[in-house]
C-alpha cells in the first residue's frame, strides 16, 4: 500500500519498520534475529517488504557458520519472527541480496553468483519453501549486484556488473529471456 517501509540500520544488525501517518513517518518496530540459545544478532544485510506491508525479509551472510540466512517476519497486530531460512546448499554467501514479490508469495535470495527461489505456502502456517536455484548466467569471474522480483513473482531481474539478466517463470520453470549488456551496440568509432 506504500504506507510502510523497511530499512536496514547502519549497524547492519537492526531492521526498522516505519509507517506513514498523513505526511509523517513514524517508527513502528525494530527487530533483529537472535537464534534460540545464541547471543549473536543477525539480519539487515539486505531487506525487502511485501506490497501490503505485512511481510518482511531480512538477510545475513554470517548466519549458520557463514553459509547465510534469511529471516521472515510477519505483522499480525505486532511484528514477530516467523521463519529462519537457511541456504539450500553449501555454496556460501546466501543472503547477499533478497527480493519478495509484492503479493508476498515468492522470494528470491542471492549469493554473489546464484539466485535461490522460494514459494510461500500455508500449511498450516505461512512459510517459504525452496523451489529452485538459478545459476550459470554470469560470465566467468562475474558477480551479481542486485535482484528484483516483479509484483506477482513470475519475472526476475538480476543486475550483474556489466549486464542485466531477465528470467520469467511459467508454472515452476524459470527461463532466461534476455541478457542486456552495457556493451551492446557500443562502437569504438567515435567519429561524427
Amino acid at each position: 500500500t506504500g504506507n510502510r517501509i523497511v530499512i536496514a540500520g547502519p549497524t547492519g544488525r537492526w531492521t526498522y519498520v516505519f509507517v506513514r501517518s498523513g505526511t509523517t513517518w513514524v517508527k513502528e518496530a525494530n527487530f533483529r534475529y537472535i537464534p534460540p540459545g545464541d547471543t549473536i544478532p543477525y539480519g539487515a544485510q539486505d531487506v525487502t517488504i511485501s506490497g501490503d506491508g505485512n511481510h518482511v525479509i531480512t538477510t545475513s551472510m554470517l548466519f549458520n557458520g557463514n553459509s547465510g540466512g534469511a529471516f521472515y517476519y510477519i505483522r499480525d497486530g505486532s511484528w514477530g519472527i516467523n521463519q529462519a531460512i537457511t541456504s539450500p546448499d553449501s555454496q556460501g554467501g546466501f543472503g547477499f541480496r533478497c527480493s519478495m514479490s509484492a503479493d508476498s508469495n515468492w522470494l528470491a535470495v542471492a549469493n554473489l553468483t546464484s539466485v535461490y527461489i522460494f514459494e510461500r505456502v500455508v500449511n498450516p502456517f505461512s512459510n517459504f519453501e525452496y523451489r529452485t536455484k538459478i545459476q550459470g548466467f554470469l560470465p566467468v569471474g562475474g558477480s551479481l549486484q542486485d535482484i528484483s522480483l516483479n509484483d506477482t513473482g513470475d519475472a526476475l531481474t538480476i543486475l550483474g556488473a556489466t549486464s542485466v539478466f531477465v528470467f520469467t517463470r511459467v508454472g515452476s520453470t524459470w527461463t532466461q529471456q534476455t541478457n542486456l549488456s552495457v556493451y551492446s551496440g557500443y562502437s569504438e568509432n567515435n567519429s561524427n
